[in-house]
């Protein structure tokens, strides 16, 4: 059995990863303090000083903020692994670890060359090359670009456990799946990064199932979409890797096919420099990290067009190395 310490609570879910709730939120008497944080994997596995890792960072932090927790190195089982995708639920973070073709689990304080709780690894899983994760409830989704598959688990599953339903198949126009996001009905939302697109599969899904709605076509600007995040108010938010064109899209839940994006943040000005995961905090403040910027990103909700971020993480001190997935959170306790 996996034992958990102090609860992160989830906010919203997230492509490739989750977010954190604002900070300096207080309690009624008695109660916590409630804070913010940008929980951030970054995949470089180069210099000893930029492994793998996972680094936490305060809604708050500004420039060249060390993190106030990060785990790194041998024991976490992420060397080589180059991991993408994060999410926390339950108490605890999932990172999709691509190159191993795995899923490992830690407890949500985890600190310094510390040993995952779980790895989700073997035959049985399915997994190949694990791109995007997230958590609804008992559920771990994973997003797999390797297998082309979106593979579901209970979400305290450990070891060479089989899904408990897999969709995968022609019919499902999978194709190097990235980013993944589930809504308050079950509905999966998946960046189709091979197919320029955005899948949403029905909660019941399973087996060669065919999407239930498919956004993509010249006029969704949708080059290589990477991650995505659902704001809880109908709106898709997509982060496009497209060159000089890199832009986070918003979309609406209910679209379907060759339809235009109804806002964009784009432009020299906003920073955004391959940008990967995404996520949102209890505000609508958007989160964004850079693959290629080494950064992370804030924008204001309701941001749109060239706007420079209000909140800008990057520098040594970050050891921020290639991040690829962020997840927002909220906890008690000290900032």
């Amino acid at each position: 059995m996996r034992t958990h310490g102090l609860q992160f609570t989830f906010v919203w879910f997230l492509a490739a990863g989750l977010t954190l709730a604002g900070c300096g939120g207080g309690g009624g008497s008695g109660s916590a303090m409630m804070h913010t944080h940008f929980v951030v994997v970054s995949s470089d596995a180069g210099a000893a000083a930029n492994q793998p890792s996972v680094g936490t960072f305060d809604e708050g932090d500004q420039g060249n903020a060390a993190p106030e927790l990060m785990f790194s190195g041998a024991n976490t089982g992420l060397d080589g692994g180059v991991p993408q995708g994060v999410a926390i639920g339950n108490g605890e973070i999932f990172v999709a670890n691509t190159r191993l073709a795995s899923v490992n689990v830690y407890g949500e304080v985890s600190n310094g060359d510390t040993a995952p709780s779980a790895i989700i690894r073997g035959a049985s899983t399915g997994l190949v090359a694990p791109s995007g994760v997230a958590v609804a409830g008992a559920k771990l989704y994973v997003a797999d670009a390797g297998a082309n598959a979106v593979l579901i688990f209970n979400a305290a599953a450990s070891g060479d456990a089989a899904p408990m339903a897999a969709i995968a198949g022609a019919a499902t126009m999978l194709s190097a799946p990235g980013g993944i996001a589930v809504d308050s009905s079950g509905n999966i939302f998946v960046a189709n990064s091979g197919g320029a697109g955005i899948l949403m599969f029905a909660s019941t899904a399973s087996g060669d199932a065919a999407p239930s709605a498919v956004i993509a076509g010249p006029a969704t600007g949708l080059v290589r979409p990477a991650a995505l995040a659902l704001d809880g108010h109908g709106n898709i938010l997509v982060t496009n890797d497209a060159g000089a064109a890199d832009a986070v899209l918003f979309f609406n839940t209910t679209d379907n096919g060759n339809i235009a994006p109804h806002r964009t943040i784009a432009g020299a000005a906003t920073m955004l420099d391959t940008p990967a995961g995404i996520g949102l905090d209890g505000s609508g403040r958007i989160v964004v990290v850079n693959s290629v910027g080494n950064s992370i990103v804030v924008y204001a909700a309701g941001a749109a067009g060239n706007q420079a971020p209000n909140e800008t993480i990057q520098g040594a001190a970050t050891m921020l190395s290639a991040p690829t997935g962020v997840a927002v959170v909220t906890a008690g306790g000290p900032p």
